[in-house]
């Protein structure tokens, strides 16, 4: 039955697959919002759900990130902060590291026209890291300071220079996301990743890992500790949850197919580990895809 039911959505899969990559060099920004601002000590942002990507620079002070994940992230001057589409979080203001008022610029913005990565229109490779210590931080941030003043200005070329900063801005930024990628996971990592996410919807494990590359599972566990910070289980699961939103948003099938083609027999079971990636249960997010389209 179980194999039955994958075949019914093979070609879906396969459809939803053909949603297009967007890699640093294709992006055509479409800017929703830029600041350059200092907030009050103690400021809460939320709890909320972005429509589309943030990008927030940090100049000065302590920031931090909490969702409804559990994914908590401390920010501090020269680091920058990428909250994807669809995630409940909080983003709050701690005291700053000078005399000085705290300081952050922030942009909001999608990557390609008339096009949205919350809906699923495009993935982006590589994927942006929530965190990351900007190395050119002079740069980037004159980058944002110019964002800032061209998206708030009424320049006759204002367009223009909106889309040409903030391709530059994402551009500076992916080749830093590029190179961390490659510095963080070593080759047998990005090997065993790869051989995960080729048998999502199947049953595997660390014990499969182990087999196939001529180790111990413990010593699998200790690498996908080391390295991701996540067992493989866990790697597992959130790939599977990633693949499953995409079918939902895509594919027009029930929750309960789109567990078995990733992987999950038991609906129930997928329901509570969907909602521990996502924050919400898979028909809240059907929902609100339907509503935000």
């Amino acid at each position: 039955m179980r194999m039955d039911r994958k075949n019914i959505y093979m070609d879906k899969s396969k459809q939803i697959k053909s949603v297009p990559i967007v890699k640093p060099d294709d992006v055509v920004p479409v800017v929703r919002h830029s600041n350059y601002l200092s907030p009050a000590s103690g400021t809460v942002w939320g709890p909320r759900v972005l429509l589309d990507i943030e990008l927030i620079l940090i100049v000065d002070g302590q920031f931090t990130y909490k969702d409804i994940r559990g994914v908590s992230e401390t920010f501090a001057s020269n680091d920058l902060c990428l909250i994807l589409p669809g995630i409940e979080h909080t983003f709050s203001c701690a005291a700053s590291q000078r005399k000085g008022k705290p300081f952050f610029a922030c942009i909001h913005l999608d990557l390609l026209p008339n096009k949205s990565f919350l809906a699923g229109d495009y993935r982006l490779d590589p994927l942006p890291p929530l965190k990351c210590r900007v190395n050119n931080f002079r740069e980037v941030n004159e980058f944002f300071k110019q964002m800032d003043a061209v998206y708030n200005s009424s320049d006759k070329y204002r367009d223009e220079l909106v889309f040409l900063t903030a391709k530059l801005i994402w551009l500076y930024l992916s080749r830093q996301w590029t190179a961390s990628d490659s510095e963080q996971l070593s080759p047998t990592m990005q090997e065993m990743t790869a051989f995960l996410n080729e048998r999502f919807m199947y049953s595997v494990g660390r014990r499969d890992l182990a087999k196939k590359f001529g180790v111990t599972p413990q010593y699998v566990n200790r690498l996908f500790q080391r390295e991701l910070k996540m067992t493989p289980t866990e790697y597992l699961n959130r790939y599977r949850v990633m693949q499953a939103a995409e079918y939902l948003r895509h594919g027009g099938m029930k929750v309960s197919d789109a567990a078995v083609l990733v992987g999950f027999d038991d609906p129930f079971y997928f329901s509570r580990i969907f909602k521990r990636y996502m924050g919400l249960t898979a028909l809240s997010f059907i929902k609100k895809h339907e509503k935000w389209c």
